[in-house]
């Protein structure tokens, strides 16, 4: 085996390494405890409540409710320092996903994902994903969180530096008695992307191998 093609199948082995994903990050996003555990409630209200409540169809036993307050509020913080030098190369990207719904429309949910420093100073930079002009919750044969319409995901690249991800639920009440948002599967991955310029290099040894390799048949 020639020296070329050594370090051709050694690059590609180490991007391959590299192209890897974290799995799922968040902590009970699918609030299958039965409760908030893993998460911090910054506004009174919110809680977890059975699948089939109020006729609302879930992925699993339990789904999210933003409760009866003018402002729900949950988060929790994930600790991402392990993926450092991926992240300060900028080879990280995260995607956010989630099921997100509202009675009518009205109290309409949002998740972020906020990127702090090491010493949890915002970035200034967010991945997020809302339930605005979702199906209303209140209509159809089934009142699915789990119908394709509710679901949502966005995807960024993470911000140079980040060593912690907030995840945050934040619905206001617009109408009505209760807060009507609901939430369902939450999910937050990490994937690490190959370098460019490795890219290029593999591209340029893998022809030369190639060439070597016809002029000798030739």
């Amino acid at each position: 085996m020639t020296y070329q093609r050594v370090l051709l199948l050694g690059l590609i082995s180490a991007l391959l390494c590299g192209a890897r994903a974290d799995g799922q990050l968040v902590t009970n996003g699918d609030f299958e405890t039965g409760d908030l555990t893993g998460w911090t409630i910054e506004d009174l209200g919110p809680s977890v409540i059975a699948n089939g409540t109020f006729g609302i169809v879930s992925f699993g036993n339990f789904f999210y409710r933003a409760g009866a307050d003018d402002l729900g509020v949950v988060s929790q913080s994930i600790d991402v320092s392990a993926n450092a030098t991926a992240i300060d190369a900028g080879q990280m990207v995260g995607n956010l996903t989630g099921a997100l719904g509202s009675w009518e429309n009205t109290d309409i949910t949002t998740v972020t994902a906020t990127f702090l420093d090491i010493n949890d100073i915002d970035l200034g930079s967010t991945i997020s994903i809302s339930a605005l002009d979702n199906p209303e919750l209140n209509t159809g044969p089934v009142l699915g969180l789990t119908a394709p319409g509710n679901q949502e995901s966005a995807n960024g690249l993470i911000p140079v530096n980040t060593r912690t991800v907030v995840i945050r639920i934040s619905t206001p009440r617009i109408g009505g008695v209760d807060n009507d948002g609901y939430v369902d599967d939450i999910q937050f991955e990490l994937t690490a992307i190959p370098e460019p310029t490795s890219l290029s290099i593999m591209a340029l040894l893998g022809t030369g191998f190639m060439f070597r390799r016809r002029k000798r048949i030739l």
